[in-house]
């Protein structure tokens, strides 16, 4: 992989120390632990802290090294999903040259060698009562894509840990995501247990690891015909096509009347109106056209999300790796 330039030279205490400078002091000292991991050559327990650190404070800047990490350790699907999601938070030319340069390399080994199901695992896990396991493939999972309805399963898991602090601050993160719906309304009654009883409140027999569906988020994901925009555009639309389809049936039928108009001036007169009708209604349709494509284009772009970050420096193999800008 070509080389990113002379910042690779920088220290990486530069991410465990200043990086970090507004989030959760719990992300922070993960990332230290990763740097301190990565220093010492275990990649693979450094990506898995660099995982967690990300659950806490999900900045794009942790995607690159998360994908340095993985393909070091053999895990190169998990790379290259990543590089590939780090590439949609559009970064620097030089930081997104290198990322497309390493799915490249990791590409073949992807094929070959699949990403496995992580809700699925642990899913199994949780009912196993491996609850450690459980967290490790939800913070995975999340890690590859960041689903709030992963956080309040990992508030789950913590509160089967009796990790309490950990519990409400994943159950929070949830709740800032979606603060309506059943599952938000279990997720404060879980907090409010947990500071009633910091100690722990694990049930004896939990009931299997609960991650929402859409549907029973209080409308998280609506189904694109709910979007009032596109309604309002589409609805427009065909309201104008029909009265324009109207108008023109006018306008014809105002050429018949004119054909049979007894003097010149009457036929005129029709003959005018009729133009006039014909105009307003390739107008009309012309506008129910346009609204309905734009309606369409809202359907088609309903609840899409955009996440945008900079780059920072992180661990790669040869002591640290660029990427730009966002303070973790």
């Amino acid at each position: 992989m070509r080389s990113i330039g002379p910042v690779i030279a920088m220290s990486i205490v530069c991410l465990a120390g200043d990086a970090f400078a507004d989030p959760a002091a719990d992300a922070k000292a993960h990332v230290e632990r990763a740097t301190e991991l990565h220093s010492r050559g275990n990649y693979g327990d450094a990506a898995n802290e660099l995982a967690i650190a990300y659950s806490l404070d999900p900045a794009p800047d942790m995607l690159f090294a998360l994908g340095q990490l993985s393909a070091k350790v053999n895990h190169c699907a998990r790379a290259v999903q990543y590089y590939k999601r780090f590439l949609a938070s559009k970064p620097e030319a030089q930081a997104a040259a290198a990322a497309s340069e390493a799915i490249e390399a990791c590409k073949s080994a992807a094929e070959s060698s699949p990403e496995p199901d992580h809700v699925a695992a642990a899913t199994a896990a949780h009912s196993a009562g491996k609850y450690d396991v459980a967290e490790a493939e939800l913070i995975v999972a999340y890690s590859l894509d960041p689903k709030p309805d992963l956080l309040y399963a990992l508030g789950q898991v913590h509160v089967q840990r009796t990790q309490c602090p950990q519990a409400i601050t994943y159950y929070e993160r949830f709740l800032a995501a979606q603060s309506e719906g059943a599952p938000a309304a279990q997720a404060k009654e879980a907090i409010q247990k947990c500071r009633t009883n910091p100690e722990g409140v694990a049930d004896a027999k939990p009931a299997p690891l609960d991650i929402p569906s859409p549907k029973d988020q209080g409308g998280a994901s609506e189904p694109f015909y709910k979007d009032i925009i596109g309604d309002a555009l589409v609805g427009g639309g065909i309201a104008c096509a029909a009265l324009g389809g109207f108008m023109y049936t006018q306008a014809l039928g105002k050429l018949d009347d004119a054909e049979k108009a007894p003097t010149y001036p009457e036929q005129q007169a029709l003959v005018d109106s009729a133009h006039q009708k014909r105009t307003l209604a390739l107008a009309l349709g012309g506008a129910g056209v346009a609204l309905i494509g734009g309606g369409v284009v809202k359907y088609m772009l309903h609840a899409r999300t955009e996440r945008v970050g900079a780059v920072a420096i992180v661990p790669t193999a040869h002591g640290s790796f660029v990427t730009w800008s966002r303070r973790f």
